[in-house]
């Protein structure tokens, strides 16, 4: 922990440009991180606990995890967070669970889960960021990435509308987003909660969510699909990411935002970008590599681990060498893509993803 203190210290001091309120949030991090590492070296074992929880409380079902007894002796139950969240003391960082795998679904089966999701692509800003804190320039994510799409897509020379399809989808913001400049989007995401949502979406052009404020203070909330935007374009569907259906081919661009590293085995999405993609099409990938053991095995991992000759080994080096390994990808574009998670108005995560924009070779 203390490695990693130092670590975010000496990022901070490489980018004097960075605001005073950002600087401010990064030191505090460093901190917290300290200070957890002081209270886990004081406890002296590790019980494991199976944790039960309804779906009303929005935590996995049946999870087996470790928590370490504080300092009164006491040892109290500790589930894996079901929804965006800043960490937690189990030492596992960031926890984006943005994306869907058969491990660890029933974290997104909760409301819990689905109010986090609008909050994240549908909320003002006025009420997403409570104070002039810095964080601004971090928020409006799921446009971002449609913006991306919409910017490197190439139009079509055979008259046929432009398509799109939202790898992990959530509740559909993104393919909303995509639907002002493609004439057919598909949205794919594991969570049937999530993907009712989106289709209520779909219906209505506005649902209801709650936002916490502080505590149990939570207020009522709108989502709304803006008006520009035809809802008609967009279909929503279940399906896993490493087992999509045959049907799901010749997209003229692909968007996969913080999914790689929450799926069981990335290299099967990654190969099945050959059909999914249309020659000459797109593919956008944003992902933060924050690698998790519950999420996926880590021989499955992209990167983010030493070599047999103590090298480190970068997901975005493993991503690239598998995506041009036959020379079917050309990188086009990369870019460092920030966002915000709220949690409450006191309390957010920023993390900054890898973006990298592909282009399908045409076979010769």
């Amino acid at each position: 922990m203390g490695l990693q203190a130092s670590r975010l210290l000496q990022q901070l001091r490489l980018h004097p440009r960075a605001s005073t309120a950002v600087a401010a949030l990064v030191a505090t991090t460093a901190l917290v991180l300290v200070q957890r590492h002081q209270r886990q070296s004081r406890s002296s074992t590790a019980t494991t606990r199976t944790v039960t929880i309804s779906s009303e409380g929005g935590s996995a079902v049946g999870s087996t995890v470790k928590a370490a007894p504080p300092q009164g002796g006491k040892t109290e139950a500790a589930a894996i967070p079901a929804v965006p969240d800043g960490g937690d003391d189990k030492g596992e960082g960031q926890a984006l669970p943005w994306n869907t795998s058969k491990r660890g679904i029933q974290a997104y089966e909760a409301q819990k889960a689905v109010n986090a999701y609008l909050t994240l692509h549908f909320c003002p800003l006025e009420d997403l960021i409570a104070f002039d804190c810095g964080l601004q320039f971090a928020t409006e994510f799921t446009q971002r990435c449609a913006e991306l799409c919409a910017e490197h897509a190439l139009p079509r020379l055979d008259g046929k509308p432009r398509s799109a399809i939202d790898i992990g989808c959530a509740v559909g913001g993104t393919a909303f987003a995509l639907a002002a400049d493609f004439e057919r989007v598909v949205g794919v995401d594991y969570s049937k909660a999530f993907v009712q949502a989106a289709d209520q979406l779909k219906a209505d052009g506005r649902m209801e969510y709650t936002i916490t404020v502080e505590g149990d203070i939570c207020e009522q909330r709108e989502a709304v699909v803006p008006s520009h935007i035809d809802r008609s374009r967009v279909d929503f569907e279940v399906a896993d990411a490493c087992d999509l259906p045959s049907h799901l081919v010749g997209f003229d661009a692909v968007l996969a935002a913080n999914l790689i590293c929450r799926l069981p085995d990335p290299r099967v999405f990654l190969e099945r970008l050959d059909t999914l993609v249309a020659d000459n099409g797109i593919v956008v990938l944003i992902s933060p590599f924050s690698w998790l053991s519950a999420w996926t095995d880590q021989d499955k991992w992209m990167g983010g681990v030493f070599n047999e000759r103590g090298e480190p080994q970068w997901s975005s080096d493993g991503v690239e060498q598998f995506l041009t390994k036959d020379g079917r990808f050309e990188l086009l574009h990369e870019e460092n893509v920030p966002f915000v998670i709220r949690d409450h108005c006191r309390r957010y995560e920023l993390s900054v993803s890898h973006g990298t924009v592909w282009r399908k070779v045409p076979k010769q």
